[in-house]
């Protein structure tokens, strides 16, 4: 009996690996692709591609069908993405960058949270294809799926794995102003609904500080300088300046009137749960946050309140590159020199 179930369990294993093979043959044969079957003008555009302009690849007839190979090998790659499909899936971008959505959702939603190494790999990789289009002067397609965005940012922000949330917010940091007025605003919103007391009062001094600098410097696009010129009136102002006196206006920007609306509108987001942070500690009855954040107020505000003074100094400095993620021991010793 224990030969004759060893045998079954032999032949059976011995069909399986004979699917897995010819399942990675189909696979490899779908990948193949064909030269001899395009057209002359297709040869010679595909031969024009290999080794220059990709945008032209949509004018080849069998596009969707190179897109769609590529979807299904991230697909089927998603929790490791080799260094060849990486590079093929960020070339691919640069002919249609709403194929972001696609990828984004393909290495994401099957991702568990929990599994640490894993989203640390996922978010770098999403991080290299944020980076290629910045670097090639592309911009967040109008129809990015913000929401589902949104949706992975809650669920990072409501673990305590310092590592993601991090990685998360340094992705944030770097890359806010790509998502376009309508895109940041819809995402700040979110994340200042939901999650604004965890990040501003976070154990974590690493994260408390990296979303204080989001807040700074990155969630509102509009220098401060020219917002006050404006009309708007900044309660921050007129009291912080790194050298005690008010900031030199500098010569406007052109700030179109959607970009100034969205500002106005998160810097009074900001200014809103930065009061709630300074009432509950003063009045320690109120419950606007848990009181497990409440002994993080004061050193939280303290922080604040040098990275804004680090902004203005920036300012003065007139420098055109918005500094690296810093901590606040940092930002606080050049701020004193």
């Amino acid at each position: 009996v224990h030969l004759e179930k060893r045998k079954r369990k032999r032949i059976t294993q011995d069909l399986n690996n004979k699917k897995e093979e010819r399942e990675k043959e189909r696979r490899e044969n779908e990948m193949n692709f064909d030269l001899e079957r395009l057209s002359t003008e297709e040869r010679r555009k595909t031969n024009f591609l290999l080794y220059g302009n990709l945008t032209l690849w949509t004018s080849l007839s069998d596009y969707n069908l190179f897109v769609n190979l590529l979807l299904k090998e991230i697909e089927i790659n998603w929790d490791f993405l080799p260094r060849d499909l990486l590079d093929c899936s960020c070339a691919f971008l640069l002919t249609n960058p709403s194929l972001i959505n696609r990828y984004l959702r393909l290495v994401m939603e099957k991702a568990n949270v929990y599994q640490v190494p894993l989203i640390l790999d996922i978010l770098s990789t999403i991080e290299l294809w944020f980076r290629y289009l910045v670097d090639n002067g592309l911009t967040m397609p109008d129809d990015f799926d913000h929401e589902f965005l949104c949706e992975a940012f809650d669920v990072i922000f409501d673990t305590e794995y310092h590592s993601i949330v991090q990685k998360t917010l340094t992705i944030l940091y770097n890359f806010a102003p790509f998502f376009g007025d309508k895109g940041r605003l819809e995402i700040f919103n979110r994340i200042f609904q939901k999650h604004f007391f965890t990040l501003f009062l976070n154990w974590e001094v690493a994260i408390r500080n990296s979303f204080q600098q989001i807040l700074v410097f990155r969630a509102i696009k509009t220098k401060r300088t020219i917002m006050s010129s404006k009309g708007f009136i900044l309660s921050e102002f007129a009291s912080i300046s790194p050298s005690g006196k008010k900031v030199e206006e500098e010569e406007e920007e052109e700030v179109s009137e959607e970009t100034l609306m969205t500002d106005a509108h998160l810097f009074a987001k900001i200014e809103t749960y930065k009061t709630m942070v300074e009432d509950q500690a003063r009045d320690p009855e109120l419950t606007y946050y848990p009181k497990r954040h409440q002994v993080y107020a004061p050193q939280a505000l303290m922080e604040y309140r040098t990275y804004l003074v680090f902004y203005y100094q920036w300012l003065e400095k007139r420098e055109k590159e918005v500094p690296k993620l810093l901590p606040h021991t940092i930002v606080r010793d050049r701020i004193q020199k």
